[in-house]
């Protein structure tokens, strides 16, 4: 099964841009989805070697995961269930993050998880969003972040 795995992951027809089917739609506007779209376009540009998305409902890292970046998705959550239903989405590297209160220190605090876990390194660059809550359902913030500076 890897092995067809590896090989449909590697063929020259697999998409490497958002598919026109899951783009977004004009019901689906808002701040994840022009957040995710900045994401994904600053991949290239920034050198980032993944993007960093902490979320209390999943919500933004899925959508994050529409627009089928060429690095890994972490997404950091407090909620073992979101965390589980993470798992299931393309793309998505879910880790549980315990929640901080402001934005200073739950960027720092996944900074140290990440590296702690030999994800990303010292000198990296991540793209991290954040910020939103349960009832908005969108990210709100978004920042290119080198690790350990």
């Amino acid at each position: 099964m890897s092995e067809v795995i590896a090989k449909a992951e590697s063929s020259t027809f697999a998409y490497r841009k958002t598919p026109a089917a899951i783009m977004d739609m004009e019901a689906e506007r808002g701040f994840a989805q022009a957040l995710a779209r900045a994401a994904a376009a600053a991949c290239g540009s920034s050198r980032a070697k993944a993007i960093v998305v902490f979320t209390l409902t999943g919500w933004s890292a899925r959508v994050m995961a529409k627009h089928r970046p060429p690095i890994p998705i972490y997404a950091l959550t407090p909620n073992r269930r979101i965390l589980h239903q993470m798992s299931l989405e393309w793309g998505i590297v879910p880790i549980l993050c315990p929640l901080a209160q402001s934005t200073d220190p739950m960027i720092a605090r996944g900074e140290r998880i990440v590296v702690a876990r030999g994800l990303l390194k010292r000198g990296d660059v991540a793209i991290v969003l954040a910020g939103g809550t349960a009832k908005h359902r969108a990210a709100n913030m978004i920042k290119i972040l080198t690790i350990g500076e």
